[in-house]
C-alpha cells in the first residue's frame, strides 16, 4: 500500500555554531526545504515507523553561506537519513 500522508515532527532541531536569530532562520529553512522534498510524489517511503533519534553527517559550506542554503542542505541530510 502505498503511503498518503507523511508526518513529520522535529521535536528539537540543534544547530551548531549559530546566534539564536540565525538558528532561526536556517530552522525555517529547514523546514521549507524538507517540506518540499517529501513533497515529491517519486519519493518511496514504505511503511510507517518512528524513529527517536537520527544523526546526520557533518555538513560542510563555504563561510558566509545564506540560512536558505544552509536549511536546504540539513533538509538534504534530513530527508536522506530517514528514507528506507
Amino acid at each position: 500500500m502505498a503511503v498518503t500522508r507523511v508526518e513529520v515532527e522535529i521535536e528539537e532541531l540543534v544547530l551548531h555554531g549559530f546566534g539564536r536569530s540565525d538558528g532561526a532562520a536556517v530552522a525555517e529553512s529547514v523546514e521549507r526545504a524538507l517540506r518540499s522534498q517529501l513533497a515529491d510524489p517519486g519519493v518511496g517511503f514504505g511503511e510507517s515507523r518512528t524513529l527517536d533519534h537520527v544523526d546526520v553527517p557533518r555538513i560542510e559550506l563555504a563561510a558566509g553561506a545564506s540560512p536558505r542554503t544552509i536549511g536546504a542542505a540539513v533538509a538534504e541530510r534530513l530527508h536522506g537519513s530517514v528514507r528506507p
